[in-house]
């Protein structure tokens, strides 16, 4: 855990913290493990870490739909003409989180 950095990015107009957060690792201190990790690796280290926030956020954010569209299910049932829409949405909901 002393090793374990929060960096926060420049912030521009519009971001959240999702945006502007990443987890940093010090490892210059130790002999044996900046041989290992050095400074190319940590970079990649940090763009693969970029992309599978972004992917969680993704996910929360299915999540967080998929509550409000099962909280209005009664609702949309009652509409008959668009229950073919729906099943489509929920089809693809489905396949989104499940490919996340």
């Amino acid at each position: 855990m002393n090793r374990l950095d929060v960096k926060l990015l420049e912030v521009t107009s519009g971001d959240r913290g999702w945006e502007i957060f990443q987890l940093e690792y010090k490892v210059s201190d130790i002999a044996p493990l900046a041989a290992i990790f050095t400074r190319p690796l940590l970079q990649n280290y940090l763009k693969i870490f970029s992309f599978l926030w972004k992917l969680k956020k993704v996910q929360h954010c299915l999540s967080l739909s998929w509550g409000v569209n099962m909280s209005n299910q009664t609702q949309f049932r009652k509409i008959k003409r668009h229950q073919s829409d729906f099943h489509k949405f929920n089809l693809a909901h489905h396949e989104m989180a499940h490919f996340v």
